[in-house]
């Protein structure tokens, strides 16, 4: 939201919110969702000024020079002729010394005060003025607005309140009274209060119409609040206010997901202003969106040189770099942006996501936990911190974690998803089925769900329910690579082969494994990450180790022993410890007469399952000790 005031707006540095907080439950991050918008009290307008007229002060000032002379009545009349705040204050602080219980003058200075965004010496005067005539009206108002700029909405309100009962037709008062309620999340109220300033017309200016584009923005009222701006912009306004009205339109088609026309709003409002630094941050923010990474960082780095000393820009660039898969330009920013603000929750949820895309899951831990100590309820990274236990085999934190989230957010799918997934990895299916078939109920045509579902049927044995849900995934989804690799899957358990490998090539050809750019290549090759097709999804990443090996698998059964090979060293390439890579890739050693290269696989595969089992990872040893009896015999 925006104040104009004097016809100049006060560009105020902007915080970014988290990717998947959206407000109140960020989709963000989700859209991630950096959205940039100002606040109205950076400075007041000429619309807002106190309600006592020049007129009456002068005619106040008439009075008194008929009973003394003193010249700075005369400089004081002169200083508001000339609209002289700093002037006004010089001389009320004179007239003052003489006339200390003067509520005119007391008034007076707090209206200069006020231009001057010395907030808390206008409340002082506001004060003594209320406290030396309590039944005025127009100073308990005042006062009730300035308690607004100093952000003390509860003392606004009161205020407020005392000046609507005082005068029940007083515009002014209610259009404060409605921000209050905006800033307090009240927005019904607050949307029945700005329709009674609009409609009383005294106080319908641009700021009223400003305000209530912004409620029905929280309401997700888009078209209204479109509606209000472009009434806003019918006012005489110069470049810079017109450019970040502009902006304010272009912040709610982004959140209404009018992506291309937010960005049409965001380009017109900087060829008015050029040097806005919010509107580039926000033109930023939706190319992210549209995954054009490299406008993205384009537009971030001219706001960055415009506003050099923003040090939030640090955690926007951050997220920015990791999502664009340049990992050190990600932590370099990462850490700059906790250095300059500790307390910052979405910077610790951000490193740590980079730090489990790197695999580095104790210090991801340590980030996400300090994330939640700050905010315990933070949605993104409760989410985080079960996915990081999770993956590193503690499935009794998880869970916890996991509960605890849905106790907070129940209809949040992703943790719906993950529960399950901890479920599936005890081998408690039917709890994972219950899970994902409340996801399904929440969101049935969100693919993601019978994906999920699909391999916990494919698990069970239960092919024909498993190739239900993927197809149903595919119906939702045609263009699904994940889908297709899951469906290919169920195939070769089936034994069917062929059908198998046409989707296994059909998911690649989707999605192609690029070697120069995919993050798998860049990150700690240790570790073993297994679960869902889609949960991978989740974090941003694909399993290509897991596509490889199964593809690899596949090729073996239909005897295509090079071609298997080659993907399954490439699978390893990629996860230096991954299972079914060494077990299948010893059966093609054994079967092309490799066999001290079959054995060394085989020993690895049973050595990692049992360092897996201890941190309870499921892994049946028993197939891989009937492989080894079979090398050594040379079967």
């Amino acid at each position: 939201m925006k104040f104009l005031i004097n016809n100049q707006i006060k560009e105020k540095e902007k915080v970014p919110c988290s990717p998947t907080d959206s407000p109140p439950n960020s989709p963000s991050k989700s859209q991630p969702t950096f959205v940039w918008t100002g606040d109205l009290l950076d400075v007041a307008t000429t619309s807002q000024k106190s309600k006592k007229s020049l007129d009456d002060s002068t005619s106040f000032y008439k009075c008194l020079l008929r009973k003394s002379f003193n010249p700075s009545k005369f400089k004081l009349i002169k200083a508001q002729l000339l609209n002289d705040d700093k002037k006004i204050v010089e001389y009320a602080t004179q007239l003052l010394e003489n006339y200390p219980n003067s509520y005119a003058i007391r008034y007076i200075r707090a209206d200069a005060y006020r231009t001057l965004m010395e907030y808390k010496k206008a409340k002082i005067d506001l004060d003594l003025a209320v406290s030396q005539k309590p039944k005025k009206q127009e100073a308990i108002c005042f006062r009730g607005v300035m308690q607004c700029f100093l952000r003390n909405f509860d003392e606004a309100l009161n205020d407020l309140n005392k000046a609507i009962h005082m005068e029940k037709n007083d515009g002014y008062a209610y259009k404060w009274r409605a921000y209050c309620y905006y800033k307090l999340h009240r927005y019904d109220q607050a949307l029945e209060d700005i329709n009674k300033t609009i409609d009383n017309g005294v106080a319908a200016d641009v700021f009223a119409y400003i305000i209530r584009a912004d409620i029905n923005r929280e309401l997700k009222n888009y078209e209204e609040g479109k509606a209000d701006i472009k009434k806003a912009l019918k006012f005489k306004l110069n470049k810079v206010d017109k450019a970040n009205i502009i902006c304010n339109h272009g912040i709610i088609n982004m959140r209404a997901k009018c992506y291309n026309e937010a960005i049409e709003d965001f380009t017109q409002a900087l060829k008015l202003q050029p040097n806005n630094a919010i509107v580039l941050q926000n033109r930023s923010s939706v190319y992210r969106t549209l995954k054009k990474l490299d406008e993205s960082l384009e537009d971030l780095e001219k706001a960055c040189l415009i506003d050099p000393n923003s040090t939030h820009q640090y955690g926007v660039r951050g997220a920015l770099y990791m999502e664009m898969k340049k990992w050190n330009d990600a932590m370099k920013n990462l850490n700059l942006a906790i250095k300059h603000h500790p307390d910052n929750v979405p910077s610790y949820s951000n490193r740590g996501e980079l730090l489990v895309k790197l695999r580095k899951y104790d210090e991801a831990y340590l980030d996400i936990k300090k994330a939640l100590e700050i905010d315990p309820q933070h949605m993104v990274s409760l989410q985080q911190m079960t996915d990081v236990c999770r993956r590193i085999g503690n499935y009794s934190e998880a869970l916890s974690m996991a509960n605890k989230s849905l106790t907070i957010y129940p209809n949040n799918i992703n943790t719906l998803l993950l529960r399950s997934e901890i479920y599936y990895h005890q081998n408690l299916f039917q709890e994972a089925l219950k899970d994902l078939d409340n996801a399904i109920k929440l969101s049935p045509k969100i693919s993601t769900s019978y994906c999920c579902r699909s391999e916990v049927y494919c698990k069970l044995k239960n092919y024909d329910l498993a190739l239900a849900d993927i197809n149903k995934a595919l119906s939702i989804r045609d263009s699904n690579p994940f889908a297709y690799e899951i469906r290919g899957n169920i195939y070769r358990k089936l034994g069917k082969y062929s059908e198998a490998l046409n989707d296994f090539n059909k998911s690649l050809e989707l999605q192609p494994f690029d070697q120069n750019s995919d993050d798998q290549i860049e990150r700690s090759n240790s570790g073993y990450d297994e679960g869902y097709v889609l949960i991978f999804k989740m974090q941003g990443e694909r399993n290509f180790a897991n596509f490889y090996a199964r593809r690899g698998a596949t090729l073996f059964a239909s005897n295509r022993y090079e071609e298997a090979l080659s993907d399954l060293n490439q699978a390893l390439k990629l996860q230096s410890e991954h299972l079914l890579s060494f077990k299948k890739r010893a059966c093609v050693y054994q079967k092309m007469g490799k066999l001290d290269l079959a054995l060394n696989d085989i020993n690895k595969f049973l050595e990692l399952r049992e360092k897996y089992s201890k941190i309870g990872r499921k892994s049946d040893s028993t197939a891989g000790i009937r492989i080894r009896d079979c090398i050594i015999k040379g079967d």
